[in-house]
């Protein structure tokens, strides 16, 4: 009798335990897709080219992910695009340069400053994309720098707006 009581709570133990698993796997997930711009504003003085920016996306204050954060089952980036705003100087001129966060980086190459020219990074800069995840599953921020220059020391001033699409899919349990 004393084996049948252990076999029956054994069984009970493996089944509940089982069910909890069975009820999550069941149980519909919770996706935040949204595009996360900011801006930075790039002024080059006259005789200089460098370009420098610092972006902070902070997708924290969503309330699906106040609710969720804790839950965070994946980060995907399913878009990225940067586009050239408020050109008040230096239209025309031609800048190259390294987007980077969490020490990957992305090249930008020839691209022109005018207004609404945009650039997108594309799905092949994959190791770019998981560093941009792997920091918003922490805690749903990331920095994402600029370093790059014209090809004039005429100086510009411009505003330069980037925008990832990030998808976040929450555990509901």
């Amino acid at each position: 009798m004393k084996k049948i009581t252990t076999f029956f709570a054994l069984s009970l133990f493996a089944f509940v335990f089982n069910s909890c698993d069975a009820v999550k796997d069941l149980a519909p997930d919770v996706t935040l897709e949204d595009d996360f711009s900011a801006t930075v504003p790039i002024v080059i003085a006259e005789g200089a080219s460098d370009v420098e920016g610092t972006f902070n996306i902070d997708a924290s204050g969503d309330p699906d992910f106040q609710e969720y954060k804790d839950n965070i089952k994946s980060v995907d980036i399913t878009g990225f695009t940067y586009e050239v705003t408020n050109v008040t100087s230096g239209s025309g001129s031609v800048l190259n340069g390294t987007i980077s966060a969490s020490g990957e980086s992305v090249t930008i190459s020839n691209f022109t400053i005018s207004e609404g020219e945009s650039g997108t990074v594309t799905s092949a800069e994959s190791d770019f994309f998981n560093a941009l995840a792997q920091d918003l599953k922490a805690d749903g921020k990331v920095n994402i720098t600029l370093d790059g220059s014209i090809d004039t020391d005429s100086g510009a001033n411009f505003t330069l707006k980037i925008t990832p699409t990030i998808k976040f899919i929450f555990s509901v349990l």
